[in-house]
């Protein structure tokens, strides 16, 4: 245990110390260099995510989805608010500059016609805490059927508030035109900015709410370590905020007037994955913080928190929660009763 917690906290400094490096450029917004129209993938490998300077300059943290396209195009602004860009489907940049740099290059690529429309059923995909919009991709085939549309959108997670997050998604939403019904699927701190949202701005084409590893009792280990400057740096604002305290920030919000369904990791026993999480945890989330008791239906399933995006049955079960509010299969259900 000792040996798993020098791991951690070595891990947590050099990625602070790195961070650390970087933060006055990134809050200048100086050297965001203007870049051509080839494709470019900005998502990072771990390589790209420890690599100092200019890299961490194209940090997937960086950016913020504030319109979406019926394409699948997004428009993301930089959190100092100096620079956009224009990505694809598949998150690659196309082009960055000044918004309506972005929207030029949309109309001289003709990229957008009068037959593009959303569908009147969209699923909104939301990352957690330094995960990158692409994290969620996996859910995408199964959402993209019986007329729907499912989206990833980015948010600047470690830059901002809670209700700056919430602000991003605000924008991301408001471009959804002639949508009657959003759905939102989210992992871990997504689950958070969703409930800020809906508080923030209530929305009643957001139908149903479905968090994975969410901390909707905040996260101890945010508690943990509150306090110590280079932790508090790492996670940023937000990150601060699911500090597991009666009066922290996420224990304020109201609950969502809304089918919730809530799916939780663990594995199954009094110990998690994580020693330093009191009780069963997917290593970042205890499942007494993401197991709440207003949700409609709760499932737990063995997985540690990054790997609730992959597994089968957890696709599954989001799927089939959108469409019934229950994560059982009509045999299960039937079953039970």
């Amino acid at each position: 245990m000792f040996l798993y917690q020098l791991v951690c906290v070595c891990l947590l400094v050099y990625a602070c110390m790195h961070l650390f490096s970087t933060q006055e450029a990134l809050q200048a917004g100086d050297n965001l260099v203007l870049m051509d129209h080839t494709p470019k993938r900005v998502t990072s490998n771990v390589r790209m995510c420890l690599m100092p300077g200019e890299f961490t300059r194209e940090m997937w943290f960086n950016w913020g989805t504030i319109r979406i396209y019926p394409t699948g195009h997004l428009l993301q602004k930089h959190y100092t608010g100096k620079m956009f860009r224009l990505i694809d489907q598949r998150f690659l940049e196309l082009t960055r500059g000044t918004e309506a740099d972005c929207q030029v290059y949309l109309a001289e690529k003709e990229l957008l016609n009068s037959k593009s429309k959303f569908s009147k059923h969209v699923v909104i995909l939301i990352h957690g805490l330094y995960a990158p919009g692409w994290c969620m991709r996996h859910f995408q085939p199964s959402l993209n059927t019986d007329g729907r549309q499912a989206f990833m959108v980015d948010y600047p997670s470690s830059r901002v508030t809670l209700e700056e997050c919430a602000k991003y998604l605000k924008q991301a939403l408001a471009s959804l035109e002639n949508v009657d019904q959003i759905d939102l699927v989210c992992h871990s701190m997504g689950g958070v900015v969703a409930r800020q949202y809906l508080m923030d701005y209530p929305d009643p084409r957001v139908k149903t709410l479905v968090t994975l590893g969410t901390p909707h009792k905040g996260a101890e280990l945010a508690s943990m370590f509150q306090g110590w400057p280079m932790f508090d740096k790492f996670i940023g604002p937000a990150g601060k905020q699911l500090a597991s305290d009666v009066n922290s920030a996420v224990n304020q919000l109201p609950f969502p007037k809304i089918p919730v369904g809530v799916i939780a990791g663990g594995t199954g026993t009094s110990r998690g994955y994580n020693p330093l999480i009191k009780g069963d945890n997917d290593g970042t989330v205890s499942i007494a913080s993401a197991n709440i008791e207003q949700a409609t239906d709760y499932m737990q399933v063995k997985a540690m928190h990054h790997y609730l995006l992959r597994k089968t049955e957890v696709i599954q079960a989001v799927d089939r929660f959108l469409k019934t509010q229950s994560f059982n299969s009509v045999e299960k259900r039937e079953k039970a009763s």
